[in-house]
């Protein structure tokens, strides 16, 4: 503890705020200036930074540049850098805050417009910095400072890298797992996408209480990140609240590709301030302080460091993960095999392995039991519980964490040295069993007894080497010529080993077979193995099913790239025969996104009747057929999107981005067409013919409603329903082709002027000419009886429909 006389530069030092395995963060005095200032130095002498001392004081001296070139009233200010007794430190604004995840427990108390007032400081915080070319690359609640007047200070931008700095090394993966991008984990490549990535989980978070990717340990954090769709479970929102809209906005800031996420973090919480509704509009005076919402427990607040770049844990897992490959850390015996087993080795092998497994030292026979690794996901594998290397390289302990707890900032030092030089004992040792195999294998007693000498020296484990030795030598030429079956079953078994620790169920299921197939009286093995792949079973076809409930959710949200992904991963797993695989590729085709999102479906030929039993004069039933594919949009045309294409706020009056457009009339369709078709360098976009409206809405049925004969309130926005104005659309389920809001909520344009039906069948039909236009599907406060499938009305096209609506039509090219 430093004392009121120690100094710094000319800093006077009053006390110690916190402790690091980086080094220490002090409060000091500035005598010149007459301010208290935090002091942060680092620790050249401790061994992971020893032998580069110069690279840290480099970096060290980045950060001091970096934050010169930061001036924001929310992100912390660097005063001074300079060098004490060989060390450097960095001299900084002190801020008497708390960490933003000791608010997590209690976020629920906070106002939600406090709350969004923090999300808006910390986001204007970080564009600053993206436009001054700095990445922070790691944001994360422990490096951001929340004052009790509910001022948000992002610190430590010390991890940051300027977009032209090359100082950092190369295969580091410099951050926070629980906040870190899918690029950032696999590649190690961060951009200023990344930070906003790592932004919309610690808002999401913020608001609704739990990050939107779960996890109890480092693995399943990292699997879920790279891999898994975000929870994105709504809790309690405002009853204003556009819940499409949020879930539009959350998924768009947490996509697995930087390309399709928010550019700008103001433009993220604008989109989130319109979707959140009134609630976070609110600004009134905050009239609490922080610690009104913190436990009143004694001593806490001597517990936390109120301090600007304090180096302790919060409730994050902190890391340096080393993403390039390194090999795993166990002995030779347990390492999948590789390349071809000789006869003589294979032999060999299952006579010692057969020995070993079938009796145990008291002579009774033992159940062998293949080697169990707990399953990962593909790209990342189980971490050994010792800290050593793992298979893709992660110097990390799979500890179990919790949204309360506090693991350490960064991998142990003394554990990081012991797994480097437990690595190149185990080249060694590589080396030498390859040599010991390539012996055994070619049947060379001498010069494999030299390899295991050697082996056992290094000190591996060479129980197994010593009887395949002695096996070798008591076995006739003619028997290791000719054991071709020994050699065939070891490998069977050394197979079924390397599935069940991948969790292959359909090829442990397929070696099961073959194993009882070939050998059915070895019913030892044969049991040990149906119980395995029983275990295996279990947990696949848990998985499956939950992937399989993705795949609909993601059809039935329209979501082609979500789709494709899941559908691999079914493929991959075997759970999916090709016809199904192809009859979900149709679904997944069918779906075609434009530039400016809106969702169309692709509708095959067909013959329908069309018409409606209940109006004989004006829509006689008759038999219509369409001849040609066509593209019709899942959702009536919404107020953002005409925003997008006309450049100017639509006509609606009930405003809200994510609500039909209405108040339109046919000609201000028709303008909106003919930009949509400019913008895109198209002329495939137009209305729908009347016929091929009510050809996608019935969905291949006959009923008066594609429900059946009758339409509920909880199937349609119309009169009984009782909303009385339009709702966000794709509020209802959809019909069975996938289209939304087909009846009610707004009337739809077509491109017919109304004439009766003549009662003849017609092939793909359509009236033009002067007269009035075909309107279809009635709206909010239609009685049901001019909502269903055939019903028709009809308006001028030259004046504005307050019920109005319309989707748009796209045409196929010519297959």
């Amino acid at each position: 503890m430093a004392t009121s006389q120690d100094t710094i530069g000319r800093y006077h030092i009053r006390e110690l705020l916190g402790q690091g395995s980086m080094g220490a963060v002090l409060l000091a005095f500035d005598p010149h200036l007459r301010r208290e200032v935090a002091i942060k130095t680092i620790n050249t002498r401790l061994s992971k930074y020893s032998k580069d001392p110069q690279n840290f004081r480099n970096r060290f001296e980045v950060e001091s540049q970096v934050n010169s070139r930061l001036n924001h009233p929310n992100i912390v200010g660097i005063y001074d850098f300079g060098v004490h007794e060989g060390d450097p430190y960095l001299v900084m604004e002190y801020i008497p805050g708390r960490p933003l995840d000791l608010l997590f427990p209690v976020a629920t108390r906070i106002p939600l417009s406090t709350r969004f007032l923090l999300l808006e400081q910390i986001a204007s915080a970080l564009d600053h910095a993206h436009q001054q070319g700095v990445i922070h690359r790691d944001i994360k609640p422990a490096n951001i400072l929340i004052t009790d007047r509910f001022e948000a200070k992002i610190v430590d931008f010390g991890l940051a890298r300027l977009k032209d700095s090359n100082i950092t090394t190369t295969g580091v993966f410099l951050g926070t797992p629980s906040y870190a991008s899918p690029e950032q984990i696999v590649t190690g490549k961060v951009s200023a996408s990344s930070d906003l990535f790592a932004l919309g989980i610690l808002t999401y978070q913020l608001i609704f209480g739990h990050r939107p990717f779960p996890g109890e340990n480092i693995n399943s954090i990292l699997y879920h990140l790279v891999h898994s769709e975000p929870d994105l479970s709504l809790g309690e929102v405002p009853l204003d609240c556009d819940l499409q809209a949020l879930h539009s906005t959350f998924a768009r800031i947490l996509a697995k590709e930087p390309e399709e996420r928010y550019s700008r973090a103001l433009d993220f919480l604008h989109d989130l301030r319109l979707a959140m509704g009134s609630e976070v509009a609110k600004r009134e005076p905050i009239a609490e302080l922080l610690t009104d919402f913190l436990p009143k427990e004694a001593g806490i607040d001597s517990e936390i460091p109120h301090t600007a770049g304090s180096d302790g844990a919060h409730s994050t897992i902190t890391q340096t993960i080393h993403v390039g490959r390194l090999p795993a850390d166990r002995p030779w015996y347990r390492r999948p095999w590789v390349g071809p087993v000789s006869a003589v080795g294979a032999a060999l092998i299952f006579f010692i392995t057969s020995y070993m497994i079938t009796r145990s030292d008291n002579g009774k026979p033992e159940v062998p039991v293949a080697e169990t690794v707990e399953s990962a996901p593909i790209g990342i594998q189980p971490v050994p519980p010792t800290g050593h290397p793992s298979e893709d390289g992660s110097l990390f302990a799979g500890e179990a964490v919790g949204d309360g707890e506090t693991p350490d900032e960064e991998t142990d030092t003394a554990a990081v040295e012991a797994a480097a030089a437990a690595l190149l004992l185990e080249r060694e040792i590589n080396a030498a069993q390859s040599e010991f195999m390539k012996h055994i294998n070619a049947g060379n007693v001498a010069e494999a007894e030299i390899a295991y000498l050697k082996l056992k020296t290094q000190g591996a484990e060479v129980e197994t080497h010593k009887a395949l030795i002695q096996a070798l030598k008591s076995l006739k030429k003619n028997q290791r010529q000719d054991d071709q079956e020994a050699a065939r079953k070891l490998t069977l078994q050394i197979t079924f080993s390397d599935a069940q620790k991948r969790q292959d169920y359909k090829k442990l299921e397929r070696l099961l077979e073959e194993y009882r197939r070939d050998w059915p009286e070895d019913k030892v093995v044969i049991d040990t193995w149906t119980s395995a792949v029983e275990t295996v079973r279990e947990e696949w076809t848990i998985q499956t099913e939950r992937f399989q409930e993705d795949l609909d959710f993601a059809l039935r949200t329209h979501d082609p790239k979500s789709a494709t992904r899941i559908l691999q991963s079914l493929s991959d797993m075997e759970a999916v025969d090709e016809l199904e695989k192809e009859l979900y590729r149709r679904r997944i085709d069918r779906i075609y996104i434009n530039g400016v999102q809106m969702v169309f479906l692709r509708v095959e030929p067909g013959t329908f009747i069309m018409g409606d039993p209940y109006e004989p004069g004006d829509a006689r039933l008759h038999r219509v057929t369409v001849t040609k594919p066509f593209y019709l949009g899942a959702f009536e045309v919404t107020q953002a999107q005409w925003t997008a294409v006309m450049g100017e706020p639509s006509p609606a009056k009930f405003e809200a981005a994510v609500h039909p457009v209405e108040n339109i009339s046919p000609e201000e369709v028709q303008a909106f067409i003919n930009a949509l078709n400019s913008r895109e360098g198209t002329t495939r976009y137009r209305l729908p013919t009347e016929a091929e409206w009510e050809y996608a809405c019935r969905a291949g049925t006959t009923t008066l409603y594609y429900t059946g004969q009758e339409l509920g309130p909880d199937q349609a926005n119309f009169k009984a329903s009782g909303h009385r104005k339009p709702l966000p659309v794709g509020s209802y389920l959809p019909n069975p082709w996938g289209f939304y809001d087909m009846y009610g909520n707004v009337s739809e344009w077509c491109m017919d002027v109304f004439r009766p039906y003549g009662g003849e069948d017609r092939i793909d039909p359509i009236v033009l000419g002067s007269g009035n236009r075909v309107l279809r599907g009635g709206y909010y406060e239609s009685p049901v009886a001019e909502c269903s499938s055939g019903s028709r009305a009809e308006r001028t096209r030259r004046v504005r429909l307050r019920t109005a609506g319309f989707r748009l039509l796209m045409e196929v090219d010519s297959e």
